[in-house]
């Protein structure tokens, strides 16, 4: 059967997008080592090859723990000291299909002809086509590098937002939360609307 294909023009139109362009079914542990718990609602067990990750569940790794998450032609590298959840009810129907709470995760989405996977921080949110790239969350912001394709990244609000492509870094700051900063070949600065004036006078803003 033949779904329509709708144009999206801003990225806030992606977030409300349904899955009728995403991969279907439950991520699955494709590889595990040291110490990483997958948990869903009061449950936890330790993850190993095979082990299902259903919506809801939230995937933790420690000190020494990374695994893989594989789900069709999208994977996802969980690296030490981090934190991923898998959007839970209604929500996993949204082009963003991972939201990452913080540590570092390796992303390698199989392409399609329109976005189709998201991933959501506290501080930014990237969508893709298909590509590889890498998000990191800490207390002081997040940052995405992409290592091939396009990922279209936005502050939080989507009120600024760019197209990265390979060798670039884009970085949004937990102290200003408005501005996307991107640092490839030349440096650019996008600031979200709602972006308080007053920030301007800050040191470095």
């Amino acid at each position: 059967m033949s779904r329509p294909i709708v144009k999206l023009s801003t990225l806030a139109a992606l977030f409300c997008s349904t899955s009728a362009l995403a991969q279907s079914g439950p991520w699955v542990v494709s590889e595990a080592q040291g110490q990483v718990a997958v948990r869903s609602g009061t449950a936890s067990v330790t993850a190993r090859r095979g082990v299902q990750v259903p919506a809801g569940s939230i995937v933790t790794t420690g000190a020494d723990g990374n695994a893989v998450l594989a789900r069709g032609r999208e994977f996802v590298t969980v690296r030490r000291n981090s934190q991923i959840r898998i959007p839970a009810g209604g929500e996993e129907r949204s082009i963003i299909q991972i939201v990452q709470d913080w540590g570092s995760a390796l992303f390698d989405i199989g392409k399609q002809p329109n976005p189709h996977f998201g991933v959501k921080t506290e501080y930014l949110a990237a969508v893709v086509k298909g590509t590889t790239f890498t998000v990191t969350v800490a207390r002081d912001g997040a940052s995405m590098q992409v290592l091939e394709g396009a990922v279209e990244v936005s502050t939080d609000d989507g009120g600024a937002r760019d197209l990265v492509r390979p060798g670039a870094v884009a970085m949004v700051a937990a102290g200003d939360r408005f501005r996307l900063v991107v640092e490839g070949s030349e440096r650019r600065v996008i600031d979200s609307p709602a972006r308080p004036a007053s920030q301007a006078a800050l040191p470095g803003a």
